[in-house]
């Protein structure tokens, strides 16, 4: 299982804002056309239980990339990254844990830890 969240955080540099990293990538996607401008975000959770045993859940969500931040909530990436016809950093919180990767991921644990009733 390969992550990149580390490298994110840090894409534009290690004193960089969220501001910094979104102009980063809007900078560098400014020619791209629309139908190029998707990605695939992922969220990987690894629960390790009382015998050591690694259980890994994966959520993956699929968005395009704006041409500009649109929104004021969220954080990091949320406003330049498009679900539907709205950005992360528009769509209500409550909604967002329904369909962002990080959601799906924490969604797989809770329903693992209900179902071995850890």
């Amino acid at each position: 299982m390969e992550s990149h969240g580390v490298y994110s955080k840090r894409y534009a540099g290690p004193n960089a804002t969220d501001k910094d990293r979104i102009e980063k990538v809007l900078n560098l996607m400014k020619d791209v056309e629309e139908y190029k401008r998707t990605a695939k975000i992922k969220c990987d959770i690894c629960y390790i239980d009382k015998d050591a045993k690694k259980h890994f859940f994966e959520g993956v969500c699929n968005v395009k990339i704006a041409r500009e931040p649109i929104g004021d909530n969220g954080f990091g990436y949320d406003p330049i990254l498009l679900y539907g016809d709205k950005s992360f950093a528009q769509i209500p919180q409550e909604e967002k844990n329904k369909i962002s990767h990080r959601g799906k991921a924490v969604e797989q644990l809770v329903k693992y830890i209900r179902e071995n009733e850890i």
